[in-house]
């Protein structure tokens, strides 16, 4: 028997991350699902207070472009079948037989048919792919809050032209960065001139907006410059930090950065000792032991590569004073972060964010039980007789807590089987965590589930996309411990506080706990 961890969506507790826009007067009632990136997915309508599907006929790149619109996604890329995005096959149908002319604000304003049914004919459904919603960025300096100012609209990257460009409107691209203040915003040659197109010019903002795009323009077409200059800003930047993880150890780990508001990993790239050396200081973690490359130890991590050819001279008192490449530039041919192990240990007291949890019967499948006290949930050996709601796991036997998270530090624990219940039962659970509006229909990474897996066929750990080889000690308590902001999660032995495993990601949405029990398992919030 062995533990298998699988990436089933977000680390702590964030499943598959589904972002809603709504910028309408028919707000709320129109998403995307079952995809990671937010202006993607199988589209679902809000009808009598339920999220329904809708079927492909006649679904075409006119109503998918009214989707991308109403939602604030841009224009239409493509519109693939809802299979690409793991739809399943017996969802609740909305509307069908949709006809829009394009123009429409929303997808209520189009013709359809509302009649409602269980299915859609060889679970067609439709799905839209958009170019994503409108972005900002600096570029051409070593720093994500300094550059000269690009936008994307509809797809498509391109310049603002500085005619009128003054400090309100850079103050609003600072804090669309996350960036903190203003402290240059006159043109800088240094940042050189774009060969984009100029999609912005004459920005008149009154600094209160939270993106440049909401402050009144030109227009997004046929723009001039007539400066010739591009706009640029030089805002005052968040302080970069650096933390170790997937040891359970804050002087150990996979080495990722903050930069701006983001975090990423580092490419092994140039990685040795002496870069090892200066974080190890950095962390007042004493010395370094090892400098760790090709995901070594602690695996690769699922954020982008931040960092690459790190050249310290080994005297740096801050890693951030280390020659490098360009933030955010990758240029890993294959994906190895580097590593680190420092001479001193510090362990990570997750316990003391420990929270009373109970699971929520309205989500909870229908073979499960769950206890009058709402700890215990055990596999039955049938369905019971449940109201039928859109909250309610419907093909696996998963149940969420009844308190979701949107900030803070977190920890639960679970008692979980480590035997079969019965001579010949297999024995399956999961415990992790899981976003708002993961699909309740298949339990996989682009779903939005970041789970620990115990399976009695699997001789292995695995954890998509990383591997891990070898086995985990059999666990008959397990924590469970989330951090929003940091965008991590992490599993451990509750009985010797052993880390087992943790990952990292963004989280854009409320996560839950989650658990899945098969074959008479009973499992319980401790």
């Amino acid at each position: 028997a062995s533990i298998m961890l699988v990436k089933s969506v977000c680390p702590l507790l964030v499943l598959s991350v589904v972002t809603i826009y709504s910028v309408s007067a028919y707000s709320n009632r129109v998403r995307l699902t079952n995809s990671k990136a937010p202006c993607a997915g199988v589209v679902q309508v809000k009808v009598t207070g339920k999220w329904r599907r809708v079927c492909d006929s006649q679904w075409d790149l006119q109503d998918a472009a009214v989707v991308c619109k109403e939602l604030g996604c841009g224009v239409t890329y493509s519109v693939p079948r809802a299979s690409v995005f793991g739809a399943g096959v017996n969802d609740l149908v909305g509307i069908s037989e949709v006809q829009c002319r394009g123009d429409e604000v929303s997808l209520w304003q189009c013709p359809h048919s509302t009649n409602m049914q269980d299915f859609c004919y060889d679970a067609r459904y439709a799905a839209v792919n958009c170019s994503g919603p409108d972005e900002v960025r600096l570029v051409n300096s070593t720093s994500v809050c300094s550059g000269r100012v690009e936008v994307k609209h509809d797809g498509v990257w391109g310049t603002v032209c500085d005619d009128s460009w003054d400090l309100k409107d850079a103050s609003v691209v600072c804090r669309q960065l996350g960036c903190i203040s203003v402290q240059e915003h006159e043109y800088n040659p240094t940042f050189g001139k774009s060969s984009l197109p100029v999609l912005m010019s004459n920005v008149q903002c009154t600094g209160d907006e939270a993106a440049p795009w909401e402050c009144p323009q030109q227009g997004w077409e046929h723009n001039t410059c007539p400066t010739g200059k591009d706009a640029g800003v030089t805002c005052t930047g968040a302080a970069d930090e650096i933390r170790l993880v997937n040891a359970g150890d804050e002087c150990s780990g996979r080495i990722e950065v903050r930069h701006g508001k983001r975090w990423g990993t580092v490419c092994d790239t140039d990685w040795d000792m002496k870069d090892a050396e200066v974080v190890c200081r950095h962390l007042g973690c004493g010395s370094a032991l090892r400098a760790l490359m090709n995901n070594e130890m602690f695996g690769g991590g699922l954020l982008p590569v931040w960092l690459s050819q790190v050249q310290c001279t080994g005297a740096e008192t801050s890693f951030f004073d280390c020659p490098h490449g360009e933030w955010g530039h990758d240029d890993c041919s294959f994906r190895r972060d580097a590593g680190v192990i420092c001479a001193e240990k510090r362990k990570l007291h997750p316990q003391r964010y420990k929270e009373s949890l109970f699971w929520d019967p309205d989500t909870a499948h229908p073979s499960l039980n769950i206890s009058t006290d709402g700890k215990r949930v055990t596999r039955l050996s049938a369905k019971k007789n449940v109201s039928k709601n859109m909250k309610r796991f419907r093909h696996h036997p998963c149940v969420l807590g009844t308190v979701g998270f949107t900030s803070g530090k977190h920890c639960w624990e679970l008692k979980v089987p480590t035997k079969s219940v019965k001579r010949n039962y297999l024995l399956l659970w999961f415990v992790g965590v899981s976003t708002q509006s993961v699909a309740r229909i298949t339990i996989q990474p682009d779903n939005g589930f970041w789970v620990l897996v115990r399976n009695a066929w699997r001789p292995k750990i695995y954890s998509s996309p990383e591997s891990l080889s070898g086995q985990l000690p059999l666990v008959g308590r397990i924590g469970v411990y989330m951090d929003f902001e940091g965008g991590m999660v992490s599993f451990f032995n509750a009985e010797t506080q052993e880390h087992l495993f943790t990952y990292t990601d963004t989280f854009t949405e409320k996560v839950f706990p989650l658990v899945c029990s098969y074959y008479s398992s009973t499992i319980e919030l401790i």
